[in-house]
């Protein structure tokens, strides 16, 4: 995540992403099991409520790694780009 973003390397920010996706796959996996081993409703809210965050997770990470392969976030265009955000 932040080493990939900091050296603009799309795979490690990738697999950064990656990574956000397979622990919510895993974690509704995980759930589902445990709701029906001991007969509890199924945590739909909750998988909402963690899609809803994880895809907040990743969105910024999709970004980044668009605007690495478009040329817009190079080590070169930093400067630029650093200027045109609203925080400086």
């Amino acid at each position: 995540g932040i080493w990939g973003a900091y050296t603009y390397n799309i795979l490690a920010i990738g697999v950064s992403a990656l990574f956000i996706v397979v622990r919510y796959i895993v974690e509704v996996s995980l759930a589902i099991q445990f709701s029906n081993s001991y007969d509890l409703p199924t945590p739909t809210l909750q998988f909402a409520i963690n899609a809803v965050l994880d895809t907040l997770l990743v969105y910024p990470h999709v970004g980044l790694i668009r605007e690495i392969n478009n040329g817009i976030m190079t080590p070169e265009t930093y400067p630029r780009e650093k200027a045109s955000c609203c925080c400086v």
